[in-house]
């Protein structure tokens, strides 16, 4: 995972916990977030880690 796609994850992990502590049901957190319900299962159930940094590699990105 990219730190930036890991970044976003870990936000929308955060909001729905933040949401369903706050008593929000999943389908409404699935319609706020643009998810679906097993999605939202899934951030709400999955283990938190801390985001790690990525070190850029030597000579750049080698796409195309």
């Amino acid at each position: 995972m990219t730190a930036e796609l890991a970044e976003v994850h870990a936000e929308l992990a955060a909001v729905a916990r933040a949401s369903r502590s706050e008593r929000a049901t999943i389908r409404a957190i699935a319609e706020a977030l643009g998810l679906s319900r097993p999605r939202v299962y899934e951030l709400l159930n999955r283990p938190t880690k801390p985001l790690e940094a990525v070190e850029p590699t030597e000579g750049g990105s080698k796409c195309g």
